[in-house]
């Protein structure tokens, strides 16, 4: 250790702050082992686990581990509305859920205004516009989707993960000129140990093009090893799109790459077969792209 830092930590120690003086070192000497150990290998798998657990933050979005399956568009909304549901309900007070036994599972009971939930996902003005009816019907939509999901669990790899995905009771009733929801949730799925949560700024779409293009970013992100794989050009030919709307996806590739925990450096198999290392995306260089390669950071 520098003499700096040991100055500073031996200040702790003779000040008798105890735990700051462990705070510290044990924060430095974690810092240093991320360096100097090899993890990008089958070996250190269950370190790459424990290190993506130790940084999560109470807010953002629940990611689970991703097959990479293709999915329909209703599909891809589906899915990704339960993402956004799980992310949701961890801004509730805990000490309010209730909980039931369904045929022997355990199943959380979630009270909540709807105009909370629309809040969540940026749809504030949206909701207060809405007329009554089809604001609850909307809605209602949206959390019966959840209840038919079952068939779309194969989108995640995780068995566990896809044996809790159940919401087994779900009602909406007006309660004081409010719409308030009450659903049952599988106790295991709250608590699943989820190896990313991401910013929330990923939670909300303006359209079908951002939604397929941060699903399809996040489920390319969501595996175990730490390199990633992005096919740029299956991507953007996927849209039926204008000139214009072709840049903007090109643009909301790398807004929403520059959301990720990854490193500032992309290795980029162009169309022409050359490859290209750089620290920086620009739209022309996406359009080029054919295979993108970047890295995690733990």
């Amino acid at each position: 250790m520098k003499s700096n830092r040991v100055q500073s930590v031996q200040d702790f120690l003779f000040n008798h702050q105890i735990p700051e003086f462990e705070q510290i070192l044990t924060k430095h000497f974690y810092n240093y082992s991320t360096k100097i150990l090899v993890l990008n290998q089958v070996y250190t798998d269950w370190l790459i686990q424990y290190l993506r657990r130790k940084e999560k933050q109470d807010a953002g979005l629940l990611l689970p581990f991703f097959n990479q399956n293709s999915l329909s568009l209703s599909d891809t909304k589906k899915v990704f509305g339960l993402l956004q549901f799980l992310s949701f309900i961890r801004t509730i007070p805990f000490h309010t859920f209730e909980t039931i036994i369904l045929q022997h599972q355990s199943y959380y009971v979630i009270t909540f205004p709807l105009k909370d939930f629309a809040k969540f996902l940026g749809e504030e003005e949206k909701y207060k516009n809405y007329g009554d009816r089809y604001r609850r019907k909307k809605y209602i939509q949206f959390f019966t989707n959840l209840q038919h999901i079952k068939p779309l669990i194969t989108a995640f790899s995780d068995q566990k993960f896809q044996s809790s995905v159940a919401l087994p009771t779900l009602s909406i009733d007006k309660i004081n000129f409010d719409w308030v929801v009450q659903l049952s949730i599988a106790k295991e799925l709250c608590l699943y140990d989820y190896p990313f949560i991401l910013t929330s700024s990923l939670i909300i779409y303006k359209n079908t093009y951002e939604l397929q293009i941060r699903y399809t970013i996040l489920q390319n992100f969501s595996v175990n090893d730490l390199k990633k794989t992005l096919d740029v050009q299956i991507l953007l030919n996927s849209f039926n799109a204008s000139q214009k709307r072709h840049a903007n996806n090109k643009r909301e590739i790398i807004r929403q790459l520059n959301q990720l925990p990854i490193q500032n450096q992309y290795e980029l198999h162009l169309k022409n077969g050359k490859t290209k290392i750089v620290d920086k995306l620009t739209p022309l260089l996406i359009g080029k792209t054919q295979i993108m390669h970047f890295y995690e950071t733990l």
